[in-house]
């Protein structure tokens, strides 16, 4: 047992004996020597240039320490600058015993001043893929086995910045400091992140899998991490397979917050909805992806359902049904958008921009939405509503039912965006709808009672821009709405009822009511060519008074021509309709005029004296104030009626359109002046009821 002793003693003696020498013949070298070879193997590995501008240090004991400061990687040569990372200095402690065995343990390595640039040029070439110099054979296979083992890491002091040239798409990263901290290769790493995403603050601890098991292929490594964007928390707990070159993953992932908007892109002028909050499970496979049991709130709307995404170059497939209690989307515009007035360039309404139509053919999709209770942007507050959303090969279908203020209404809409120009159609009808609740529901409390309406549209066009489109317009649309009544406070906040008024006005026995009492109104329109026409299709009767009248809307022109005829029903006065004439809606979509003809005014009025003469001679006092209230014949048709096409128009009719007057009668114009001021405040009143 002694001798063996003394052998095991002269071994350890000798094995000290070499290692000490080995360290003296290491510690007597000069490293600095070696740059640029290291930069040789490099660029034969990668076809790039190395450059160590520093000094490359090595403190040899028990625990070698290397250190290199000023190393720069080249970029691919179409690359947007010179150098594709920039570090200012690496210092790495290596085990010296593993070494001797060919195995590189990392006690500790810190890396600071890190700038690194990640690009991809119009052609889709990313700067990270490494062409290395020379035949494959030429070139060292790699082994797993070789791979460094870290006990820790620190990172400090990093930009990183992403371009995408093909999308315009940048990001930047600014890390603060990065921790990987583990025991051995078989331990799990623990992660901790202090960074800046765009700006916005982001932090991350957590767990991820043992650095064996990520070099194992089809491996499961375990992640687990809590992350923190901008006061939105997130957690993900799963793992993904073979995370060198993933497989597929699966996670359960949450998120809560006070806001959504921290989530965007900075730029985007989104209102702080909140608080967010939802949880869902996320797969991949391939490249198809799914979300399952999706659970999430943001503001006062929610969201539950399921979604796929499956990735087929040129076109992705989206398939997702989602269901939702409450939509809120008026809450989603951004702060100002109501005050926002659509602009008039060039003096056109209707926009010339091409419409974007590339959008329709990078995706198909299958999309169903059902949402019991949704507020639109403008306030309007819908219920049951059942969308579904298909686009196929750039061909898109959306088919929406909704209830609205008590009625249904069901509207199809379509692009065939595969065709050129593109083809557009919008069905839509509605029944029942009380627009009382409707108004209400728009900030308009106490303004229209107990009345129904229905609508009924058939559009279509083609073209690549709104104006396009609204020049070929082809089909029909009508709304009627029913009996009610009409709150004079909105009225008169609207503009006026002007011939109720003057009507009171001439009655000393007049009233102040609360309301007007609304018999029909009527709006039928035929459009062809991008004309839209209502020949005698338009009418109004409430208790006092009625219009009746028509014209024509040209929507490539952008031009308004209506005539209007207003007839008093009741209370002792002039007729206005035969005092008044036509009142006209002229111009142009961007700046209508609204006015009195002054011309048929004058003969109106002429007309109206000489009838109260001629009731003189023949019937006496009860034909005059039948001539001067503007009453008809008995059996003269309702102007709804005539409206509709279910009557024919009284002689004379009401005018169907206000023709153009030639230059002998505008010159007569002036004969009116003294009654232009009526007019105006009429047409004023028809804006506040026609909702111009």
């Amino acid at each position: 047992m002694k001798t063996l002793g003394k052998i095991l003693g002269g071994f350890v003696v000798l094995a000290v004996a070499v290692i000490v020498a080995g360290v003296a013949v290491l510690k007597s070298m000069d490293f600095d020597n070696y740059r640029g070879l290291i930069a040789d193997q490099v660029k034969a590995a990668t076809g790039r240039e190395l450059v160590i501008a520093g000094p490359l240090k090595v403190e040899v004991s028990l625990n070698p320490a290397l250190a290199v400061e000023g190393v720069t990687f080249a970029n691919a040569p179409w690359g947007s600058r010179k150098d594709m990372i920039v570090l200012k200095r690496l210092a790495a402690e290596v085990q010296l015993l593993p070494l001797l065995r060919g195995e590189v343990r990392v006690n500790r390595m810190v890396l600071s001043g890190l700038d690194a640039l990640f690009e991809i040029d119009g052609q889709g070439r990313a700067n990270w893929d490494i062409a290395p110099a020379g035949p494959p054979s030429a070139r060292p296979a790699g082994d797993s086995r070789s791979l460094p083992v870290f006990d820790k890491v620190d990172i400090r002091d990093v930009r990183i910045d992403y371009r995408d040239a093909r999308d315009g798409t940048a990001m930047n990263l600014t890390v603060e400091a990065f921790a990987l901290e583990s025991k051995d290769a078989e331990s799990p790493i623990a992660v901790t992140l202090k960074a800046a995403h765009d700006g916005r603050a982001v932090s991350a601890t957590g767990r991820i899998g043992a650095l064996k098991s990520l070099m194992e292929a089809n491996a499961r490594y375990p992640v687990r991490l809590e992350i923190e964007i901008a006061g939105v928390k997130a957690a993900v707990d799963g793992h993904v397979v073979n995370p060198r070159a993933p497989k597929e993953f699966d996670f359960k992932a949450t998120l809560a917050g006070d806001s959504v908007s921290a989530l965007l892109p900075p730029g985007q002028n989104m209102p702080a909805v909140g608080p967010l909050k939802a949880a869902f499970r996320i797969k991949g496979q391939g490249r198809t992806y799914a979300i399952e049991n999706l659970e999430a709130g943001i503001g006062q709307s929610d969201f539950a359902g399921s979604a796929r995404i499956a990735f087929a170059p040129p076109v992705a497939d989206v398939t997702a049904t989602l269901h939702s209690r409450r939509v809120d989307l008026k809450a989603w515009l951004p702060p100002g958008a109501k005050a926002e007035k659509p602009s008039a360039k060039g003096g056109r309404v209707f926009p010339d921009d091409p419409l974007p139509l590339d959008a329709l053919r990078i995706v198909n999709a299958d999309v169903k939405h059902r949402v019991e209770t949704a507020v639109l942007p403008n306030g309007l507050t819908v219920r049951e509503v059942d969308a579904h959303l298909t686009l196929k090969d750039g061909r898109l279908a959306l088919p929406i039912a909704l209830v609205a203020a008590g009625g249904r209404i069901k509207a199809d809409a379509s692009i065939d965006g595969a065709r050129a120009p593109i083809r557009m159609a919008l069905r839509l009808a509605g029944d029942n709808v009380d627009w009382g609740r409707l108004l209400a529901d728009l900030g308009m409390a106490e303004t229209v009672w107990d009345s129904k309406a229905e609508a009924t549209v058939d559009l279509r066009g083609a073209g690549n821009s709104v104006r396009a489109l609204m020049a070929s317009l082809e089909g029909d649309a009508k709304i009627v709405l029913g009996p009610g009544r009409i709150g004079n406070k909105y009225i008169d906040l609207a503009g006026g009822d002007a011939v109720t008024q003057i009507l009171t006005a001439f009655n000393p026995f007049a009233k102040s009511d609360e309301f007007t009492a609304l018999r029909c109104a009527v709006a039928r329109f035929k459009i062809a060519g991008g004309v839209a026409e209502a020949r005698d299709g338009i009418a109004i009767e409430t208790g006092k008074m009625t219009v009746a009248g028509g014209g024509r809307a040209d929507l490539g022109a952008e031009t308004l021509n209506f005539a209007f005829k207003p007839e008093a029903r009741e209370g002792f006065g002039i007729g206005l309709g035969n005092l008044v004439g036509r009142v006209r809606i002229e111009g142009t979509f961007a700046e209508p005029t609204y006015g009195l003809d002054p011309l048929a005014a004058v003969t109106g009025t002429v007309g109206a004296v000489t009838g109260a003469v001629t009731g003189v001679v023949s019937g006496g006092l009860s034909t005059i104030t039948g001539v001067l209230t503007g009453e008809r014949a008995k059996t003269d048709p309702s102007p709804c009626q005539v409206a509709l096409g279910l009557a024919p128009a009284p002689s004379p009719s009401a005018p169907a359109a206000a023709e153009p007057k030639p230059a002998a009668e505008e010159k007569k114009q002036g004969i009116g002046d003294a009654v232009r001021g009526l007019g105006e405040g009429i047409g004023r009143g028809l804006k506040g009821i026609l909702g111009r």
